[in-house]
């Protein structure tokens, strides 16, 4: 064999060695199981390398150059070419689009049903349509029920030697002359408005009111207790019996009020 022809095809072979080592040293570690072209399958690719257009891998049939606009999103992530972040910001235009295209699709549907269909089906800003009957009979129901509690309240101030007058109808200042009838501060009335020191001052003024009253242990537990507060409210306001009268004067016997 000619000398010179000998040495070109080694240095030929030699190249070829190169490449293949520099190539197979930017081979990456993933595999993707199938990827799919315009012209062929290819199982078990890895990418060998890459250029700015094709990319040069390693299937299960030998070796093959692919263009990367031939490959999907999925493809060129699992070679390793595209970040996840990558990915994901590729797809989202992808879903927004299938999602209005699904919408579309389903308007389509209801825009065929017949006519007599569609104007069964609930419309999106409707609202059950609500019975001005029963509207009114809950609002009288609500109006006696406080209309009853304001009158219960009253009885029970008349009869621990008070006079609640008006302030005893309207709402949140009635508690005003309740405090004052179980002989408490006035001031004890704002307590009712503040995070724990309302059950305190719920629990005194159950105390003295019951002792205003001229009432037992028994009827301060029942107004203490959730259960039984209303059935002693109510005890309070429509039975008998005042408060214990003083010996000097004959008058009930009032407790010193609180200090403001």
């Amino acid at each position: 064999m000619n000398t010179p022809r000998l040495l070109r095809l080694c240095s030929t072979l030699l190249v070829l060695a190169l490449f293949t080592l520099s190539a197979l040293a930017v081979t990456t570690d993933g595999v993707v199981p199938l990827v799919q072209t315009k012209s062929d399958t290819y199982k078990n690719v890895t990418l060998v390398s890459r250029t700015s257009t094709h990319v040069f891998v390693q299937h299960s049939r030998g070796m093959a150059t692919l263009k990367l606009a031939d490959l999907n999103n999925e493809t060129l992530h699992g070679l390793g070419i595209m970040s996840e972040q990558e990915l994901a910001a590729a797809n989202a235009p992808q879903k927004v689009q299938s999602n209005s295209t699904a919408m579309a699709a389903l308007g389509s549907v209801v825009d065929a049903l017949p006519e007599s269909v569609k104007s069964k089906m609930p419309s999106e800003s409707s609202l059950p349509p609500i019975d001005q009957k029963v509207m009114m009979m809950a609002l009288g129901v609500l109006a006696f029920l406080y209309l009853f509690f304001s009158y219960c309240a009253m009885l029970i101030c008349k009869k621990a030697g008070t006079e609640p007058g008006l302030l005893v109808w309207i709402p949140i200042v009635q508690i005003y002359p309740m405090v004052r009838a179980a002989g408490m501060s006035g001031w004890w009335s704002l307590a009712w408005f503040v995070p724990v020191i309302n059950i305190v001052a719920q629990v005194m003024w159950c105390i003295k009111i019951a002792q205003v009253r001229g009432k037992g242990v028994l009827t301060t537990i029942m107004l203490i207790l959730p259960v039984t507060s209303f059935f002693a409210f109510l005890y309070l306001a429509f039975s008998g019996g005042s408060a214990p009268e003083d010996e000097e004067d004959g008058r009930p016997l009032r407790l010193d009020p609180l200090p403001a």
